[in-house]
């Protein structure tokens, strides 16, 4: 998959979280009955992309998380709603693909000898 366009990037001394929008291979318009959705990207209205989101030790990835078939105006839009998940009953895929990469990459580390971390 080609990478379109980075989405978000946050770094610190050790971690960097990098969430990627990417080149969706299989579309799948599947759920549009009414076709609005596929003339909408055809057009150019709307993209249909997939976003892989990446979290990485010192330079080494040990985790990652991928989502497709993304639907929106701009691959901005995918994080623009990155604080809704703060209100009950409402998610987001953004801050969940975060909180993945998070939990897979503290299970990593743990299994990484202490003197090999350093």
């Amino acid at each position: 998959m080609q990478t379109l366009e980075n989405i978000y990037t946050f770094n610190t001394r050790n971690f960097t979280v990098k969430v990627d929008a990417m080149e969706e291979p299989l579309p799948d318009f599947s759920f549009d009955e009414t076709g609005e959705t596929q003339r909408m990207i055809e057009r150019g209205d709307w993209l249909c992309f997939a976003v892989k989101a990446t979290l990485s030790f010192r330079g080494m990835k040990i985790a990652e998380d991928y989502l497709g078939n993304c639907i929106h105006e701009n691959t901005r839009d995918f994080r623009d709603h990155l604080g809704i998940a703060k209100h009950k009953n409402v998610g987001s895929y953004f801050s969940q693909m975060v909180c993945n990469i998070i939990s897979e990459g503290r299970n990593t580390l743990a299994l990484i000898p202490k003197n090999l971390k350093h």
